[in-house]
């Protein structure tokens, strides 16, 4: 059996248009990749938001009719369509193969769900790659999985600010947390999120909102594992989130952007960790 596929590379704020009209038309599925040759930091949590041209490939059924759909593309002249067959492998089983547990450390694992925990005293979080971002992967978010597993969150109460997965709350409240807030811009995130929480039986702590519907409260920890220029434009969302005392930790950051989140944050009390070009900072709020 075939695989028919269609790609069109588009300006990547066209993304969610055309997004849906693959859905609409029957594809199977959808996957986005840079178009150029542009050397781009994708991080757990935030998309590519500084890809200026994309590449959007739907798969559907080798008999799946395409014409109304290529009629519907054609009128649009501002995208460039390439149709092709796809030889018949067993594609989903090799991407699973792929995706193996993850040891944070000693005490952190992330395991896919249709595998066993590999260290049944460890705490294990249950999260399978989907369309949000964050399964532990990138140095950013396993930073974060270390330095939150490594805080006293007894009792705490906790935001994910860019929660994409969910991962970073769901870590917190497994290693102590009292109650977390995730937040994103894109609602399959948070759907992303609430349902990755069933899958690790925390659903009765994570609240999930948009960041226009947030709750104007303070928390014990504020999480944003984004990108340098977004925290440094919510700096005074993630600052008035956090109660006195609280802390801030803060990824997405390349070793070279540190300064500008510490001018941007000031007043912090900070402590640093690195990994290859990647740093993970935790700030403490002391008024």
């Amino acid at each position: 059996m075939n695989w028919q596929c269609i790609e069109l590379t588009i300006t990547a704020d066209k993304e969610n248009y055309y997004s849906e009209l693959f859905d609409e038309c029957g594809a199977l599925s959808v996957t986005t990749t840079a178009a150029d040759d542009t050397q781009v930091f994708e991080i757990d949590g935030q998309a590519g938001d500084s890809w200026q041209s994309i590449k959007l490939t739907g798969m559907f059924d080798s008999g799946a009719n395409l014409d109304v759909f290529l009629r519907k593309l054609a009128a649009h002249k501002d995208i460039e369509i390439r149709k092709n067959q796809l030889q018949d492998r067993d594609w989903e089983r090799t991407w699973l193969d792929n995706f193996k547990p993850q040891k944070i450390n000693d005490e952190l694992w992330i395991c896919p769900s249709w595998l066993e925990p590999v260290d049944p005293l460890a705490i294990t979080i249950t999260i399978d790659p989907g369309m949000s971002f964050g399964t532990g992967t990138h140095q950013s978010t396993r930073l974060c999985l270390q330095w939150i597993s490594e805080l006293d969150l007894e009792q705490s109460s906790v935001i994910d600010y860019g929660c994409g997965s969910g991962i970073l709350a769901i870590a917190a409240i497994k290693l102590g947390a009292q109650s977390a807030l995730a937040t994103d811009i894109e609602p399959r995130s948070l759907a992303s999120s609430r349902e990755n929480a069933d899958k690790n039986y925390v659903s009765h702590a994570l609240e999930t909102y948009l960041p226009a519907e947030m709750p104007e409260i303070q928390t014990d920890l504020v999480i944003a594992n984004i990108l340098a220029g977004t925290i440094i434009d919510l700096a005074q969302v993630l600052m008035g989130h956090t109660k006195p005392q609280g802390q801030l930790l803060l990824a997405g950051i390349l070793r070279v952007q540190e300064q500008s989140i510490k001018d941007a944050l000031n007043g912090l009390d900070w402590q640093t960790r690195y990994d290859d070009d990647w740093v993970a900072m935790l700030g403490k709020k002391m008024q």
